[in-house]
């Protein structure tokens, strides 16, 4: 981030993740120069860019935020035995997420048009109310959370069914509840319907783990892909 003076070192944490339509982009930092000092730094930054910046104080740490047209960038700082620790935030926004939720039709997010099977294996008239990709030098990852009107045990019959069409099968390997097994019911007598279900997939290096449960007056649907890069 710019806004930190140039000795000063940072790591990336999560670099342009899509949030909602959103990017974020996350360092850590460290300096030996003092907490007092940096605030002082980051805010004048700020200022000379004609930004307007709110500073506040949550316990050990101070905050520096500066809001512009394009987005958000916030500075969290505190004190350690050798300087300051730090991290760093940066939001741009791009597009309004829909508060209601997005009706599903189509297998790419929109934010970075990365293609996924998993958008794919939703119920007909599912609502997107989440999506996150994160995209960094070793893996891209995704993470996609909808409502469904179909009940637990329907909605994850679905998704099974669309994942092995796509060439996806469980993997006992990935690690899930019940003692590691890659598929999971819970809350089901021999003559219930299924509360839940977590299902873990692999197709060759893509990896799905897929949770279906139930959520209010309807059921949520959270499947987050992954894939080395």
């Amino acid at each position: 981030m710019d806004a930190l003076p140039q000795e000063v070192r940072q790591e990336v944490v999560m670099r342009a993740a899509q949030i909602d339509g959103h990017s974020l982009t996350a360092y850590r930092f460290h300096s030996r120069e003092s907490t007092q000092a940096m605030r002082e730094t980051v805010n004048r930054h700020f200022r000379d860019a004609g930004r307007q910046v709110v500073e506040v104080t949550r316990g050990e740490w101070q905050i520096v935020s500066a809001r512009g047209q394009d987005g958000l960038d916030s500075v969290q700082l505190r004190s350690t035995s050798i300087g300051t620790e730090g991290m760093a935030t940066q939001w741009r926004w791009r597009a309004a997420a829909h508060p209601g939720g997005m009706p599903h039709r189509s297998r790419t997010l929109p934010s970075e048009g990365m293609a996924l099977p998993v958008l794919q294996w939703l119920p007909a008239g599912a609502r997107i109310v989440r999506q996150m990709v994160h995209d960094d030098p070793s893996r891209a990852a995704a993470t996609v959370v909808a409502l469904v009107d179909d009940p637990p045990d329907v909605a994850a019959r679905h998704v099974r069914q669309r994942a092995r069409g796509d060439g996806f099968q469980i993997d006992p390997t990935l690690g899930m509840p019940a003692q590691g097994a890659a598929w999971y019911r819970g809350g089901a007598g021999p003559h219930e319907a299924s509360s839940g279900e977590a299902i873990a997939l692999r197709r060759r290096e893509e990896e799905v783990i897929a949770t279906v449960s139930r959520h209010r007056d309807a059921t949520a649907v959270v499947m987050h892909w992954s894939r080395p890069q």
